[in-house]
């Protein structure tokens, strides 16, 4: 069977590849990031975190404004229309920009924009510099993820982390909470600097003739537009929740909030890199005339998604207290509350990523806005209104709530738009999975690892795993892959 001009069995063998060069990388980032996080948390405490949370958010908010979705286009670019040059100078420009809106903010009213939580307006401008140097990275990965140079993407994301890290850890141990902002600053600096010298940039610029140039431009400021609104919307949201948090229960308890966010991006990194930079470009040069090759390739990259998550969620979910108490310190025992919500809800992030990505390689900017609108609004909503019923753990139910609107958005979209759909059986595993891990959530010790907490996430990972192993088409591919001689 082909898929696109590669086979079923081919494109399966490079998506396995791909799992262990760029989980291999992903996987030392990720530890890492466990070791500074641990490094934090001791140096800064739960405070410290809900600044770097606070920070972290306000860095997304600027860098999706500044890419105006020139990542998104570069990958997928068929054509090889999209200039580099052009595209750096896009971002520039809308960096430039968001510097001269916060600088009119700041002579407008000085304390109530700028002065938050301890960050004066040195601060503010060193993160919107980190935001633009952030986008410029951002930048360049799409270009080797257009290039599928998997090695050189590993290579691209395990230096910079280790760059990063050290960074981060040194000024945080010289200047502790002083330096916080000067440590996110110049560990995205030298994220950059990693990124630029492992990374290609050559291929990237296509030379046109003035009609073709003046198409594109106007091509690519359209879908800009329209995935720079959809991405500002959901990197503003998610920047706000932190902020609610720390506006009704303290900036303390926005760290606790940081810490289950941390967990959770940890090991979602690990799969996001592998979708991002192998499934997607993949998706994206298949013609849409396969539809049906393209429907099966989906359904098979979600059940073997789920086949990789789902165990380790339900391991993290039962042992999540005695995780938070090593990778951070018993001070944040409260973010289990966040935390154990925000893992179920991960499920259905993994399953709405196969067709996700369909929406945004084959539909209209339109459908893809549609979705991610839909997500940023009924997290914002939930966030909002189930605190105020539910305490804290409100918090991590609105993630939960957020996804199950976004996933069932995502299906209903691909059936509309393409007539594909999501396969019984994927539906059945899914349900189970997500009922079996909410469960867990409702009966956890948020303090302790109990005996029946261990019970239930080891048995039921080891269910999950043997299921879907079992099930007659992974079977057929797994173990065609791995043991074919």
């Amino acid at each position: 069977m082909r898929l696109g001009g590669m086979s079923s069995d081919s494109y399966s063998e490079r998506f396995l590849k791909a799992v262990v060069i760029i989980g291999s990388s992903s996987l030392i980032s990720m530890i890492l990031g466990v070791i500074v996080s641990k490094f934090r948390a001791i140096i800064l405490g739960p405070s410290g975190l809900g600044i770097i949370s606070i920070s972290s958010g306000f860095i997304g908010v600027v860098s999706t404004l500044s890419l105006f979705g020139m990542d998104v286009l570069i990958v997928q670019d068929n054509n090889q229309t999209v200039n580099y040059k052009r595209a750096l100078n896009i971002v520039t420009i809308w960096f430039i920009m968001i510097l001269l809106v916060l600088a009119t903010l700041y002579i407008v009213d000085k304390r109530a924009l700028f002065q938050f939580n301890g960050l004066n307006p040195i601060d503010w401008f060193l993160l919107t510099l980190a935001a633009f140097l952030s986008s410029l990275a951002t930048l360049q990965v799409a270009i080797t993820s257009r290039q599928r140079n998997l090695k050189q993407l590993a290579n691209q994301g395990m230096f910079s982390a280790l760059g990063a890290s050290c960074v981060s850890v040194l000024i945080i141990l010289v200047m502790r909470e002083k330096g916080i902002v000067l440590s996110i600053v110049l560990g995205t600096l030298c994220n950059l600097l990693v990124v630029y010298l492992v990374g290609n940039s050559r291929n990237l610029w296509s030379k046109h003739s003035p009609h073709e140039k003046r198409k594109n431009i106007g091509r690519e400021l359209t879908d800009g537009a329209i995935l720079t609104t959809t991405r500002f919307v959901e990197a503003g949201v998610q920047w706000l929740i932190p902020i609610l948090v720390a506006y009704n229960y303290g900036v303390t308890t926005t760290g606790f909030f940081q810490c289950a966010i941390i967990i959770s991006t940890t090991y979602l990194g690990l799969l996001n890199n592998v979708m991002s930079q192998e499934f997607f470009p993949s998706i994206t040069q298949m013609p849409i005339s396969n539809i049906d090759k393209i429907e099966e390739r989906c359904n098979e990259q979600q059940l073997f998604i789920t086949l990789i998550s789902v165990p380790v969620i339900l391991i993290v979910l039962g042992f999540s207290p005695y995780g938070i108490n090593v990778i951070f310190s018993s001070a944040f025992l409260p973010a289990v509350t966040i935390l154990k919500w925000q893992l179920v809800a991960d499920i259905l992030k993994f399953a709405s990523w196969s067709y996700g990505y369909l929406i945004l390689a084959k539909a209209s900017r339109g459908y893809y806005a549609a979705t991610h609108l839909t997500w940023s609004f009924s997290y914002l909503f939930a966030a909002i209104v189930f605190p105020r019923f539910l305490g804290l753990e409100g918090y991590g139910i609105a993630i939960l709530f957020a996804f199950l609107v976004h996933y069932l958005m995502v299906v209903i979209v691909v059936y509309l738009k393409f007539k594909a759909r999501v396969t019984l059986n994927n539906s059945i595993i899914l349900a189970l999975c997500v009922v079996y891990s909410a469960f867990m959530a409702l009966v956890v010790d948020d303090k302790r690892v109990s005996l029946a907490n261990s019970l239930l996430s080891i048995s039921g990972a080891f269910i999950t795993i043997l299921f879907l192993v079992l099930n007659n088409k992974t079977r057929k591919r797994f173990f065609s892959l791995v043991y074919r001689r």
